[in-house]
């Protein structure tokens, strides 16, 4: 349809054709918006069966996802929580009494209380939608894919800042387990990438899947070759000894790690 509205005889933008008519601009705009946006996006983060939805940025677009709330549970225990929370609402009545009458108003007050034991079990429901929106959306879609088996979908190699990332998530979602059979092959060049300059997050990498060997030879070559700015207190790695090089050492790192780098401890 869109190619018949751009074709004429007189070889003319259409746009420029129907300009004495906002209604038809208008259409014709909203068409070729729609024409630019496929559902591959949304299909990448769409795993069957589901029963959950989570709110997803990705590529600086907010889409939702599609997911199963058992997957989710058996990859992280965190992501159990969020899905099955230990608490659960409860509506409060007689929480106030009027004062003349003393009887119970009929406005109804929500309140939080403690789950038991009993409303984990089996055959609870899960939430229907979590907000995921922060966290980094390609890092999440690596770990969703392995959580819901889909393996082929992932590739054997990750560039440095996605593999930071989904480090960032395995710590903070508590699910190193999950991408421990990856990590051979994710980490096969830890050795040379950990200690190039502008790489210092290799610390946080480390640290976090445990590759011991990694941590204490990037942190040995940071007790060398880092130094605090005195003017804005920021931290600076220097390749050591030459080319002199700088580069400036930021977030993520396990806590108290440059302090104690800076201190040459």
């Amino acid at each position: 349809m869109l190619k018949c509205l751009s074709t004429s005889s007189n070889n003319k933008d259409p746009l420029s054709a129907t300009q004495s008519n906002p209604h038809q601009l208008i259409g014709l705009s909203f068409l070729r918006i729609m024409a630019t946006k496929t559902p591959f996006t949304s299909s990448l983060f769409t795993f069957e069966p589901s029963d959950v939805r989570l709110k997803v940025t990705y590529k600086g677009e907010a889409i939702i996802a599609h997911v199963s709330s058992s997957a989710m549970s058996f990859a992280s225990p965190v992501w159990q929580k969020f899905i099955f929370p230990p608490w659960k609402p409860v509506t409060a009545q007689n929480l106030a009494t009027d004062e003349n009458t003393g009887s119970a108003p009929n406005a109804k007050k929500i309140g939080i209380a403690e789950a038991s034991p009993k409303d984990n079990e089996k055959g609870a429901l899960p939430v229907e939608e979590i907000d995921f929106a922060d966290d980094n959306g390609e890092a999440l879609l690596i770990l969703l894919r392995i959580a819901h088996l889909r393996f082929q979908d992932n590739p054997a190699t990750l560039p440095y800042q996605t593999l930071l990332q989904v480090a960032v998530l395995c710590d903070q979602y508590q699910c190193v387990n999950l991408v421990r059979p990856w990590l051979p092959q994710w980490l096969a060049d830890e050795e040379t990438s950990s200690l190039q300059l502008g790489n210092e997050s290799w610390l946080f990498i480390a640290w976090v899947f445990g590759r011991e060997n990694v941590f204490r030879d990037l942190a040995f070559k940071m007790v060398k070759g880092t130094f605090v700015n005195p003017i804005n207190k920021s931290i600076y790695m220097t390749s050591w000894p030459f080319p002199r090089r700088y580069n400036k050492v930021e977030d993520p790192m396990p806590d108290g790690i440059l302090g104690k780098v800076i201190l040459g401890i």
